[in-house]
């Protein structure tokens, strides 16, 4: 039995109005999903090496202590890992094992300036 709702834009449903404030614009929507982020590091990095992974955002998912809009983010997290992962030069792994903080700087500053 699945924990999450049925619904294909799960991932981007922390971009909405239906799990945030009314009227909140889409660049304070990105930086609570940021502050969030950064404040719930240490608790997504189960195995505490630094990197959020993939398993430990998909054992995330499966149990019951996220609200849907957290697990919203950690989808978010999951389907955009490559994309996030590795964007800081600190990583000196061809293929880092998962997403650092420096990374979701990087990652949220990007999107920052796209919009």
């Amino acid at each position: 039995m699945s924990l999450l709702p049925d619904d294909e834009d799960f991932d981007k449903r922390w971009l909405h109005d239906s799990t945030t404030e009314q009227n909140m614009s889409v660049v304070a929507n990105i930086h609570a999903v940021k502050e969030f982020a950064y404040q719930s590091f240490d608790r997504l990095d189960q195995d505490k090496n630094g990197f959020i992974e993939s398993n430990e955002l998909q054992d995330l998912l499966e149990g019951e202590s996220l609200n849907n809009r957290e697990k919203s983010f950690v989808m978010f997290l999951l389907n955009n890992q490559e994309q996030i992962a590795g964007m800081s030069q600190d990583d000196q792994d061809d293929d880092p094992p998962g997403i650092s903080r420096a990374d979701l700087d990087l990652y949220f500053e990007l999107l920052a300036n796209l919009l």
